[in-house]
């Protein structure tokens, strides 16, 4: 309860601006707008420093997760643009967020499939920045070269990927070979079955993706789609609510941040 003065002071005031608004209704009408004016500046200045100063923590949450600093990614990343891309994505983590049920959370993964420009890679950045839990980028080269000469190193590596909760593994068929596209494919599918999102990024279409990861050898010996894996996904993603693949529209958003 406020002090006796502090009421005193209050009602004092109080009075005082009525007798003010009553001695020139015109002059009163002109301060009140004034300051109302003044405080919706204030407002608005203040509302920018916290956007920048959340920007500015988005950005090195983001390097510290492995995100290029890249600056013109950076810069899109932060600006925020809506983009078929970052929809899908911004729906990704609601759905991983809405089925997250302890230590039975469901697994899950988003393939976004596009061209050169179509904002993939800004969109999961995005994703990795903002994610408030554990979240790390990684691009599928990366994956593809761990160590083969010391398997502890590989092993701890390898567990670095497997832990964060949602995980971005962008440029997904660069690797050098099918062989080293498979440790990519290893880690995608263990994190599926631990329960975590990972978001995946490619030029390929949904098509040839699955024949260069979710494949396995048809009867001539050509790789064929796994039905098994393809099954999974059906069953257990699609009929939840997510797709895992998503085909964005021709669009090159470069240069447009």
């Amino acid at each position: 309860m406020p002090a006796l003065p502090a009421i005193g002071i209050a009602i004092e005031e109080h009075f005082a601006r009525e007798r003010e608004r009553l001695a020139d209704p015109v002059a009163w009408a002109r301060k009140v707008a004034e300051e109302k004016a003044l405080a919706e500046r204030d407002a608005k200045e203040k509302a920018a420093r916290e956007a920048v100063a959340r920007r500015e923590a988005w950005i090195d949450r983001a390097i510290a997760r492995g995100c290029t600093s890249h600056r013109p990614t950076m810069l899109a990343v932060m600006n925020a643009k809506r983009t078929p891309a970052m929809d899908k994505v911004r729906d990704a983590l609601q759905w991983y967020k809405n089925h997250r049920q302890g230590p039975l959370t469901t697994g899950a993964m988003l393939i976004l499939c596009g061209s050169n420009g179509a904002g993939k890679t800004t969109a999961v950045t995005r994703a990795v920045a903002t994610w408030a839990e554990p979240a790390r980028f990684v691009t599928a080269d990366f994956i593809a070269g761990l160590p083969d000469n010391d398997w502890s190193e590989y092993v701890q590596k390898r567990d670095e990927l497997l832990e964060p909760q949602v995980l971005a593994i962008d440029e997904c068929g660069v690797e050098a070979s099918r062989r080293a596209g498979m440790r990519v494919w290893s880690i995608v599918l263990k994190r599926y079955n631990a329960g975590k999102l990972t978001l995946l990024t490619t030029n390929l279409t949904d098509e040839d993706f699955m024949l260069r990861y979710m494949a396995t050898r048809g009867a001539d010996g050509k790789p064929v789609p796994d039905e098994r894996v393809r099954s999974r996904l059906n069953n257990e993603q699609r009929t939840a609510g997510l797709e895992p693949f998503e085909t964005l529209p021709e669009h090159d958003y470069r240069g447009q941040s």
